[in-house]
């Protein structure tokens, strides 16, 4: 069988998990997933207020990849995808 190089366009393994779930329940599923990443991890940078409930959006808060600080109204992409993966694991 020969090795295909992943290219984005391949369906998820379990994706039947997410699809077959009502739209509360994926809403459901979103909002655990972010409270446990928010509970289970502390990220570098400031929260943007000092009263948000969660880490993020935060300042100061440096990409890996680039050296440069992620903008201050947006998320991580791979905090996005970690957030999906464990939400629809969690179904």
């Amino acid at each position: 069988m020969p090795l295909i190089k992943e290219d984005g366009t391949a369906d998820h393994l379990y994706a039947s998990a997410w699809t077959s779930a009502t739209t509360t329940n994926k809403e459901k599923a979103l909002a655990m997933a972010t409270r446990l990443i928010d509970a289970s991890w502390q990220f570098q940078g400031l929260k943007t207020k000092a009263a948000q409930a969660l880490q993020w959006p935060r300042l100061s808060a440096p990409n890996p990849d680039t050296g440069l600080d992620f903008p201050s109204n947006a998320l991580p992409p791979d905090l996005v995808k970690a957030t999906c993966e464990m939400a629809r694991d969690s179904l």
